[in-house]
């Protein structure tokens, strides 16, 4: 996202070295970098000035750097100085189009699974699916379950788990499954819909179907017999 930067350089007229530098972002956000203690370097006959001790400030906070014991105030930094605005151009705001666009823009994502693999792989790259656990996709009633947070998580959805319930939550952008275990009766917005294979839990982890998950998360799903591999894509 592009961000549109507002920088304020005041500038000592008796010495013409820095003061303060300020630093405002398009959402009216302010950052001050006060100069209070510029000294000449040592170096004889040098004209240059060694970096200065001073202090930033930003909105709501205030972090402070060591300062010297000659520094004055805000007020006293300032006084006697002139002004220069700076806007920098390749940094102007974002349109709200240009903003939603960005936000709902997504690579394409292809997993692989393996029946009995407690390892997937993520566009080529490989990662636990149940990390710790050696957790692996099994198949029950002819449909693969595994622990499915990790490849939620992958394609950009979301999951939460209500013990209360015993419901699993999954949503991605607009679309929201709720499953219940050993119910085969589900929800996907609202509308209920049966697959002939429930949520189960098998030694303390929750497997869900996949083809199910994925085909309702507007994913291709497929199966490689020889392989025992499940192939997800993202649209």
């Amino acid at each position: 996202m592009n961000v549109y930067v507002k920088l304020q350089l005041f500038i000592n007229q008796n010495n013409n070295l820095p003061v303060k530098v300020v630093f405002l972002d398009g959402y009216y956000q302010k950052i001050e970098l006060l100069f209070t203690n510029w000294q000449r370097a040592n170096v004889s006959g040098s004209g240059l000035f060694t970096p200065p001790f001073g202090e930033i400030r930003v909105p709501f906070i205030q972090l402070e750097l060591p300062t010297s014991t000659e520094a004055g105030n805000e007020q006293e930094a300032t006084e006697g100085t002139e002004q220069f605005e700076v806007n920098s151009q390749d940094t102007q705001p974002s349109t709200s189009d240009e903003s939603s666009n960005e936000e709902t823009k997504m690579d394409k994502v292809i997993i692989y699974l393996t029946i009995g693999n407690a390892f997937m792989t993520v566009n080529g790259t490989q990662m636990e699916i149940d990390p710790g656990r050696g957790t692996v996709p099994l198949i029950m009633g002819g449909r693969t379950i595994l622990p499915i947070r990790a490849v939620v998580e992958a394609i950009g959805g979301s999951i939460k788990w209500n013990d209360t319930d015993r419901k699993i939550t999954i949503i991605k952008q607009n679309t929201t499954i709720e499953m219940w275990i050993d119910k085969k009766e589900m929800l996907v917005n609202g509308l209920s819909i049966t697959n002939d294979v429930p949520p189960v839990i098998i030694g303390a982890r929750t497997y869900v179907p996949v083809r199910f998950v994925g085909e309702n998360l507007n994913c291709d799903v497929g199966w490689d017999q020889a392989a025992q591999r499940v192939t997800i894509f993202t649209k």
